[in-house]
This record gives structure tokens, sequence and C-alpha cells, in this order.
């Protein structure tokens, strides 16, 4: 539900229908707890985990497509920079993680729950930790998480 409030949301801010983008904002916080710009970039066959509860996406953020977002994930600024997160395509990033600054996630990413990104992910890196520190490559798995016959 929430994932399509949001995709009209991001329509309507193409036509320059701001407020009524920015009540379906509003709907969207009041069904799922959800804080989600209509005012980012959403690659298609990207999903939000528990219809996004939680989740603090700010305005500017661009996410790559088939990407898998858990709930209480917070992008951000990290003053004084305006600049945001930018992800790539097919990240995994799990619930509670938080991805802060002008930075870069490469595709083919695994963010581990309760992890804080503050810098550049290379592509295909798993990744874990406060602050986050490289733990494997997705390339080593033989494990598709996006596999998962719960996801499809």
């Amino acid at each position: 539900m929430t994932l399509k409030l949001l995709k009209i949301a991001i329509k309507l801010r193409k036509y320059k229908l701001n407020k009524m983008a920015l009540f379906l904002e509003g709907l969207i916080f009041i069904i799922s707890g959800a804080r989600i710009s209509s005012d980012i970039i959403l690659g298609e066959k990207t999903r939000f985990a528990y219809n996004g509860m939680s989740c603090l996406i700010v305005k500017g953020t661009v996410i790559g497509k088939s990407c898998l977002i858990g709930s209480r994930v917070t992008t951000g600024r990290k003053f004084p920079y305006k600049k945001v997160p930018k992800i790539g395509d097919s990240v995994f990033i799990g619930f509670n993680s938080s991805i802060i600054g002008p930075i870069e996630i490469g595709d083919n990413v695994v963010i581990a729950p309760h992890t804080l990104v503050n810098k550049n992910v290379p592509e295909g890196s798993i990744v874990a930790g406060v602050p986050f520190k490289i733990i494997g490559n997705t390339d080593s798995l033989n494990y598709n998480i996006f596999e998962n016959e719960q996801y499809l």
C-alpha cells in the first residue's frame, strides 16, 4: 500500500502537483509511520519491507532498481553538506540501518541490519557495523537474497 501511494506521489511531483503529493506523504505517515519524501528517485521493482514501517527517506535520495529496504531505514544529510545518499541497483538494506551523507552505494551491495553507512560502499560488498566495515563480497555467496521465494 505504501509503495503504491509513494509511486503516485512521485508522479504528482513530476506534474507539479505538490500539495497532492504532500497529502499522500501524510497518508503514508498515518498508515506506516514512514516519512518518505515524494521528491526522491525510486527505481522500478524496489520494495519496502513491512510497508516501509518507520522509514525516513529524505528529499533528493536516489534509490536504484530492484532494491529491498527494511523497516526503520534512514537516509539523511550530514551537515553542512546538502547532498544525500545515492543507492545503486539490487541493494539489500537491513532493518534499522542508517545511510548518512553525500555518499554512493554501489550495485549488488548487502547492508546488514543496524549498520551505519557514512562512506562510499564499493560494488558487490557486504557491510556491517557502526560505523560499517566491509565483511565480505556478494560474489562469494552461494545464496541470492533477491531470489528468496518469500519475496517473489
